[in-house]
């Protein structure tokens, strides 16, 4: 049932609904999950496991390589010129 909320209700009933929608499709997933077999279960989660330390950075990894910011180059003052000493323009326009 569709019913109209203030402006300013929306985006919070729609976080919640979010949340909701999130925690019912957990809720499947381990129904399904419980469901299989233990074998295949048990493989499930040594996968699950694998993928997650691979995203951990262990202990004895290198360091992330970061990229060095580079200096800057070297800067010099613009010399502003009188307009009596600047050279006439070449586009034909004054």
């Amino acid at each position: 049932m569709n019913v109209l909320r203030p402006y300013h209700c929306i985006f919070r009933d729609s976080k919640d609904e979010i949340l909701k929608k999130i925690r019912s499709e957990k809720k499947i997933t381990q129904r399904r999950i419980d469901a299989l077999p233990a074998e295949s279960r048990q493989e499930l989660m040594a996968r699950k496991r694998k993928s997650q330390l691979e995203r951990m950075l262990l202990p004895d990894a290198p360091p992330r390589k970061r990229r060095t910011k580079k200096a800057s180059p070297e800067r010099s003052p613009c010399l502003l010129m009188r307009p009596a000493e600047a050279h006439p323009s070449t586009s034909g326009v004054t």
